[in-house]
């Protein structure tokens, strides 16, 4: 399988001086067939008397845009998503400081070097995808959580949205925890930020249990500890999965017609709880 032209076929360029002889220079660049990102440069610096051209041959790597923290994923290239899916794996299973960048790179199908091109360390790429996992947990609500009408809807909204989110992506889910086990500064980082801009989902909950309890909706209740504990019961039984199953047999049959029965128990549980 031959080379593709990372660009058209240039023309040669006007001629220039090579040591004691002036040369025509023609840059032509390939792209490996086994990486799209790698490329050598082929330089043939061809005399005008016709003697034979000099070939001189540049192996480079083509710049790609690095992400940052507001990249959207689409606009990742292949080998970017390509090692961010794999690093998100890793990271779960093992942890920030667990993890190796071999078994990313392994994870990933590509080698080492090409892996720290892209993400100059561990610590680049771990900041990368669990910045990624805080914008999809904000994201996953949408706008419905700001404009539930009422307590009741927007208590139904948040533990609808928090428990699909778990359901998507359990790594994402235990990503999150290892971070917790790992002392929780950078998920501190993002959850201040997104509570100071109004945008963190939990913050919205405290708030509007505030505002509920304050008009006589709900009993008078502390509204973080509230949201700790609703937050808790949607987090738990994914968590503790394994045991769920042992202690409860339908949801060992049918895991998915489990945890829709269960946001119904949740809320309900949650709801009449805070009645005045």
């Amino acid at each position: 399988m031959g080379p593709s032209w990372c660009g058209p076929r240039p023309a040669p360029s006007p001629a220039v001086p090579l040591g004691d002889s002036t040369v025509d220079c023609y840059v032509l660049a390939e792209r490996w067939p086994s990486n799209n990102d790698l490329c050598v440069t082929v330089n043939h610096l061809v005399e005008p008397d016709g003697c034979p051209p000099i070939t001189l041959v540049e192996f480079s790597l083509l710049t790609p845009s690095m992400p940052d923290a507001s990249t959207p994923r689409s606009d990742y290239s292949d080998t970017e998503r390509q090692i961010f899916d794999a690093a998100l794996q890793v990271f779960a299973r093992e942890g920030r400081h667990g993890a190796r960048m071999q078994a990313i790179a392994d994870a990933a199908d590509i080698n080492k070097a090409m892996l720290h091109y892209y993400f100059r360390d561990k610590k680049t790429l771990y900041e990368e995808v669990f910045a990624h996992t805080v914008r999809r947990f904000m994201a996953s609500f949408g706008e419905s959580l700001e404009e539930a009408p009422t307590f009741e809807e927007t208590l139904r909204v948040f533990i609808d949205g928090y428990v699909e989110f778990v359901r998507s992506d359990e790594a994402a889910m235990r990503l999150m925890v290892q971070e917790n086990l790992a002392g929780g500064s950078l998920l501190g980082k993002h959850l201040r930020e997104a509570t100071k801009s109004g945008e963190a989902p939990p913050q919205i909950l405290v708030d509007t249990i505030a505002a509920a309890s304050e008009a006589g909706e709900i009993r008078s209740v502390d509204p973080h500890h509230t949201v700790l504990s609703v937050i808790s019961t949607c987090l738990f039984f994914f968590v503790a999965r394994p045991t769920v199953e042992i202690m409860h047999p339908d949801a060992a049959g049918d895991w998915g017609a489990f945890v829709e029965v269960r946001k119904e128990h949740l809320f309900d549980l949650i709801y009449h709880g805070l009645a005045p």
